[in-house]
């Protein structure tokens, strides 16, 4: 069951608020969810990575 589009919105807003703290954890944290093959929901990543890819603080060769 796919989480409703307010808890999505929520949770990629709490992600984004995090880089704006600390980018390189959120980096961390979502390398090893990517590592472990975790279901990673790509409009969720791309609004909460929204301040690292307007500042390009995102790897380049980062992709999800």
């Amino acid at each position: 069951m796919t989480p409703s589009k307010y808890v999505q919105k929520s949770v990629a807003n709490h992600i984004n608020d995090i880089t704006k703290e600390d980018n390189e954890l959120v980096f961390q944290w979502l390398q090893q969810l990517l590592d472990k093959n975790h279901p990673v929901n790509p409009w969720i990543m791309k609004h909460g990575l929204r301040t690292m890819i307007k500042n390009g603080t995102l790897p380049k060769d980062f992709c999800f």
